[in-house]
């Protein structure tokens, strides 16, 4: 049996599968009254089977402020936005080569890093992703289109 409601939480559809006898709950990116929907189920609690929880989250925007290439010693935001009405998360931004890695917890659905007094280092490529924590368990986004940095002037 296949039922679907209209869910705030995620601004997606919910479905919810029931598989007699045992009652448990199956979830997956479904077709549901006609309509193709990303699921987010729970399983009904047994003697013998935890909670779960399954969350599909879309894959997050990326922007630069200013845009284009920028001079070195300038001052950089690259935002990471995601398209939820869920908000508060954490935001992941990260460079594709290398170990540069930063984190910022929200209350929005955005965040904004900054790279203070730009140099060459920083140019490259970068992604974000979105992180949330649903009942001890945390979910991830995909990882968003890449952003680069480009960096014109010479260091002394």
């Amino acid at each position: 049996m296949c039922t679907c409601k209209y869910s705030n939480f995620y601004n997606t559809k919910t479905c919810y599968y029931f598989s007699y006898p045992n009652y448990q709950k199956h979830y997956s990116k479904a077709q549901c009254g006609g309509c193709s929907v990303n699921c987010f189920a729970m399983t009904r609690a047994t003697s013998e089977q935890p909670i779960s929880i399954s969350v599909s989250l879309p894959k997050p925007s990326i922007s630069m402020n200013p845009a284009g290439e920028v001079t070195l010693g300038q001052d950089v935001g690259i935002t990471c936005s995601i398209a939820t009405q869920q908000s508060g998360g954490t935001f992941i931004l990260q460079k594709t080569s290398g170990s540069f890695k930063k984190t910022q917890i929200s209350s929005t659905n955005s965040a904004t890093f900054s790279i203070i007094k730009v140099n060459l280092d920083n140019k490259g490529a970068y992604r974000c992703q979105y992180q949330i924590q649903v009942s001890s368990q945390v979910f991830s986004s995909p990882l968003s289109d890449s952003l680069r940095l480009s960096v014109s002037g010479k260091e002394k």
